[in-house]
């Protein structure tokens, strides 16, 4: 009996584990999410999604965080079209619709990655090289099972913080002050809830550095 192999590697599996943080992160891969042989693109719950594959550097930037010798290697998932539905949320099948819009999510990785916004098609495989700053957060995979272990993911992607050594502070416009303003109001949100035990201790520490974290980027 002869059976079907294949050269290629998988990122889906059991993905490194390093520790939680801000890191630099390279674009090294794009494609479409697909499946069967004949590689057709999965029509996920909401759509289409791309596999954006990002190498993961060191935080001065030096190199790629190793694991076991190899450089790290994280997958983010993202649509890139959305299915077209009606007024009750039934979908038309075989009806998509980009979702490359001003504020998806997808734009936001784009943007990030050194793209700006356009009515003009967009080739994301043009970016391959690129760095943006992932958020790389941890989770329990296969929890409850015997295999159960931690592994990294990408909780968000944005734009790499400047290095220029620059020290003069950023003005503050009206729409960042409120963009501000609204980081803080979900700050005191979040000591409330810690105050009344709503919210475990490592929630309300992963909340508050995201929340100073993205401060931090909005003055400098």
């Amino acid at each position: 009996m002869l059976l079907e192999t294949s050269n290629t590697t998988s990122n889906f599996g059991n993905r490194p584990h390093i520790k939680k943080g801000y890191y630099p992160g390279k674009l090294i891969k794009v494609q479409e999410f697909t499946s069967g042989k004949d590689k057709v693109a999965k029509v996920c719950k909401h759509g289409k999604q791309l596999i954006m594959d990002f190498e993961v550097w060191k935080e001065d930037k030096s190199g790629p965080v190793l694991v076991e010798e190899k450089p790290v290697v994280i997958s983010k998932f993202v649509y890139h079209i959305y299915k077209v539905t009606d007024k009750e949320g039934v979908w038309t099948e075989g009806e998509f619709k980009t979702a490359i819009t001003p504020n998806s999510a997808i734009t936001k990785i784009l943007e990030a990655l050194g793209w700006k916004f356009s009515e003009d098609p967009v080739d994301p495989e043009s970016l391959i090289g690129n760095f943006a700053e992932l958020n790389i957060n941890d989770y329990e995979q296969n929890k409850g099972k015997d295999d159960a272990h931690m592994t990294s993911s990408i909780g968000g992607i944005d734009k790499l913080p400047t290095t220029d050594g620059s020290t003069e502070p950023k003005e503050v416009t009206p729409e960042v002050q409120t963009q501000i303003d609204k980081l803080e109001e979900s700050r005191k949100n979040l000591e409330n809830l810690k105050e009344s035990d709503d919210v475990t201790e490592q929630g309300y520490a992963d909340g508050i550095e995201q929340i100073e974290h993205d401060i931090k980027k909005l003055k400098a």
